[in-house]
């Protein structure tokens, strides 16, 4: 299992845009590119942070094919980030949630 941690400082009033843009690019990973699905946080500072599961590295890093009409949630998502964090990537070796 393979995770990779986003965090993201959104511009002022853009959280529910963001939040749109995100959980439609989820949705679309999950159903067509095998992705275990991601949780979205909001931390006491105020920053967005969202943990995403997937099988591998590689699967995760591999170049995927969007269609044209998934376009608009990543520009949703990226006009209402005001600071993008360096992802964390994590190689899971003990797991003990359920």
């Amino acid at each position: 299992m393979f995770s990779v941690i986003y965090k993201w400082k959104l511009k002022e009033g853009q959280e529910d845009t963001f939040r749109e843009g995100w959980r439609e690019i989820t949705k679309f990973f999950y159903q067509n590119y095998n992705s275990k699905g991601s949780r979205l946080h909001k931390s006491e500072d105020g920053l967005y942070i969202a943990y995403a599961q997937w099988n591998d590295k590689e699967t995760w890093a591999k170049d995927k094919d969007i269609p044209d009409h998934y376009s608009i949630y990543f520009k949703m998502m990226s006009d209402s980030i005001e600071q993008r964090f360096t992802p964390v990537l994590l190689d899971v070796i003990d797991d003990l949630l359920q």
